[in-house]
């Protein structure tokens, strides 16, 4: 997982087997976007607006965990 900021340009989606996650801006948002924040929740990355709490962009993370096999 890759989380940054600076841009002011939110983003939650993955790029080949890496999560990008940029949460946008809360005071100085960018590219005609509504001040948002992000978060964190039952493997579920969302950028939520901050004036409606509406769902800017969300993706969810899907573990590929490795199997174990029962010991003898």
């Amino acid at each position: 997982m890759l989380v940054y900021g600076h841009t002011h340009l939110p983003v939650a989606e993955q790029r080949g087997e890496i999560f990008h996650f940029n949460p946008g801006s809360v005071s100085i948002p960018k590219g005609g976007n509504p001040a948002s924040y992000g978060m964190l929740d039952n493997d579920v990355l969302s950028v939520i607006a901050l004036n409606d709490q509406s769902i800017i962009a969300q993706v969810a993370i899907i573990r590929n965990l490795p199997t174990t096999q029962n010991a003898p």
